[in-house]
């Protein structure tokens, strides 16, 4: 490494040349700080996360690289693979954690769970609760993460979380800062209806939040 930079020198972003290079593994046999935060205090471990790089973040947790570890919008690395549904990079921060950072709040109060119902990630929506993630754990707008499946008009995730039936269930009903319930607050091409489709069962929850005159009948 002679004529390269330092191990811990910086950038003007404060990055190290470990957060420049979060996607190899070779810095890490040099003792470089696996801790080093930007001037977003974002880890080697937050880029490999919002990267995708497995390999990466498998030798920085290696290396005792905090997985609980903030930036200044309090997100973990965990929040960045919601985002990006990786479903890899999350075992493998879970594993490291043992499950305590599933629910982590970032300074919006989303947990990963909220991410993943916004981005539109099904599978990681089973996998977090699965993995025992909080089903109506309320973010700063008292939105669940059925609110935010609904309000992106993601029906694949509306209906893992309405059909979710290990432990909690989802709260059909839960009105959000603005007394607003999930239904309430669909948009783009997922009207009222997708929600009733999903199960007889969930009919008359269903019901009980259209306006009169609107509530339906379940057919076949």
């Amino acid at each position: 490494f002679e004529g390269c930079a330092k191990t811990d020198s910086v950038t003007k972003e404060l990055l190290t040349p470990l957060h420049v290079a979060s996607y190899k593994e070779l810095l890490l046999n040099f003792n470089a700080d696996s801790n080093a935060t930007d001037k977003e205090k974002k880890t080697p471990l937050h880029l490999a996360a919002m990267g995708g790089h497995l390999n990466a973040v498998k030798a920085l947790l290696a290396k005792k690289s905090r997985f609980g570890a903030k930036d200044m919008d309090g997100c973990t690395s965990m929040h960045y693979a919601a985002i990006n549904g990786n479903v890899e990079i999350l075992q493998a921060l879970l594993a490291a954690g043992k499950n305590k950072n599933i629910d982590d709040k970032n300074i919006w109060r989303k947990t990963p769970l909220h991410l993943a119902a916004e981005h539109g990630h099904s599978d990681l929506i089973h996998f977090f609760l699965s993995n025992g993630s909080a089903i109506n754990a309320l973010d700063n707008n008292k939105d669940t993460p059925l609110h935010c499946a609904c309000r992106a008009g993601h029906f694949n995730c509306v209906s893992t979380l309405v059909s979710w039936s290990q432990g909690g269930k989802a709260n059909l009903q839960a009105t959000n800062s603005l007394k607003k319930t999930p239904l309430q607050v669909h948009r783009g091409g997922m009207g009222p209806s997708s929600l009733l489709l999903l199960k007889p069962t969930h009919l008359p929850a269903c019901n009980s939040m259209l306006p009169t005159g609107t509530r339906q009948s379940w057919k076949g």
